[in-house]
């Protein structure tokens, strides 16, 4: 190596080494300076009052924090974390680690701390001199310092209070759940006693298995009897009156062996499906017209009933015997039947005829034709009806006794 060669490397090195003392004096001044700032914003000895001890603020078990946090690196914020109003994710974040609702968590946040508290934030130096990079200031954790005791906590000083109102709450607002949820059951427990109470009463008044008119009225006359069964019977929702639609179920669902659905059928012929039929009977019940009946209007019915059963019985004791094989009707019956043994529905009129002859009275063309006209429309319904045949002796018999018959007895007794 030649001389100029060794002048040329020697000068590089001390300028090298220039370079690396300047930046070396740049990077340790800026520390110091990175340093001072954070003694500043921690203040200074001057400015504490001489009565009181000052304490350095350290993190809670600072003895075991990270090696990389130096002890006595923090800084001392004004009033609130982020020095302002706590952002929704902070509050959202409170809520959830101390668990209160979001409301309380903002005021636990906003709430000026109590004397001698601040807020600090941990500060980690990281200390990188290559390529002559400057030293950068990273926080890390927020904790909780009294100036005034020493005393550090990782935990909001108030945190304490705010969770005995959250607890406050939740017991209100369970008192007031269990408030409502037994006055509700209290309710339901009295409706449940008047549903069932109705039911019982609905439950005695409609029997299935209706008790017996001797069980029900045992001193009292079978007319009484009689109404009142069907009053109890067929008032469904015990207003005191049966309405056309209450006669009618209670019609249709009468035994047909008991005594008033035999006095009905042999007194009025009734086809229990034919709605016309009931209503006629409705109508004829209904003295005043107001389309409900009453009891005094039933007992009437039930009476007269009674008594034209006892002119249908009067026709079999004067005449000698039932309608039968050596009655009039039976005679009557077998002169003007057809080839089929049936009676023509248009010989009806000159039955009825020779019977008010046979009788000792003469019929009126036009009550015949009211007969007749009652027949047509009560044949429709009869089930015994064949059609265009004729009608059977026994169908014959129900309506003779409904027709002519019936009326000369009813006036001769």
């Amino acid at each position: 190596m030649s001389s100029n060669q060794k002048k040329q490397v020697a000068t590089a090195l001390v300028a090298v080494t220039g370079v690396l003392a300047v930046c070396a004096m740049v990077s340790y001044t800026k520390s110091r300076q990175k340093k001072a700032r954070i003694r500043k914003a921690l203040g200074n000895s001057s400015s504490k009052p001489a009565s009181k001890t000052y304490y350095h603020p350290q993190p809670p078990n600072s003895a075991d924090a990270d090696a990389d946090f130096l002890e006595g690196d923090s800084i001392v914020l004004n009033d609130s974390v982020n020095g302002g109003a706590p952002s929704a994710q902070e509050v959202s974040h409170v809520s959830r680690a101390v668990g209160v609702t979001l409301d309380i968590a903002k005021r636990l946040l906003t709430e000026e701390l109590p004397t001698g508290w601040k807020v600090c934030k941990l500060v980690e130096i990281n200390h990188s001199y290559e390529g002559g990079g400057d030293s950068s200031l990273d926080i890390h954790s927020i904790y909780y310092f009294n100036f005034d005791t020493g005393e550090s906590s990782w935990d909001h000083p108030l945190v304490a209070k705010y969770r005995s109102e959250q607890d406050e709450k939740t017991k209100h607002r369970l008192a007031n759940l269990d408030k409502q949820k037994r006055e509700k059951l209290e309710h339901d427990k009295q409706k449940v006693a008047k549903k069932k109470e109705l039911m019982a009463r609905k439950l005695s008044a409609v029997r299935k298995k209706p008790i017996s008119p001797e069980q029900l009225f045992a001193d009292v006359d079978e007319v009484t009897l009689t109404s009142n069964l069907i009053m109890s019977s067929f008032d469904t929702n015990k207003d005191g009156v049966l309405s056309k639609k209450e006669f009618t179920n209670g019609l249709r669902r009468l035994d047909r062996t008991s005594s008033v659905s035999k006095n009905l059928i042999s007194i009025f012929g009734i086809n229990w499906r034919c709605k016309s039929d009931i209503l006629h009977i409705f109508n004829e019940i209904d003295q005043d017209g107001d389309g409900e009946l009453t009891l005094p209007e039933v007992l009437t019915f039930v009476s007269r009933m009674d008594e034209s059963s006892s002119a249908h019985r009067a026709i079999v004791s004067r005449r000698g015997s039932t309608v039968g094989d050596n009655s009039v009707e039976r005679m009557l019956f077998e002169k003007y039947k057809n080839e089929s043994g049936q009676l023509d529905i248009d010989n009806f009129g000159k039955v009825w005829k020779e019977m008010g002859v046979q009788s000792g009275e003469e019929f009126r063309e036009e009550q015949v034709e009211k007969w007749e006209r009652r027949s047509m429309k009560r044949l429709a319904n009869y089930d015994d009806f064949e059609g265009e045949e004729g009608v059977s002796f026994e169908l014959f018999k129900t309506m003779t006794a409904e027709g002519p018959l019936f009326e000369i007895v009813t006036k001769r007794m």
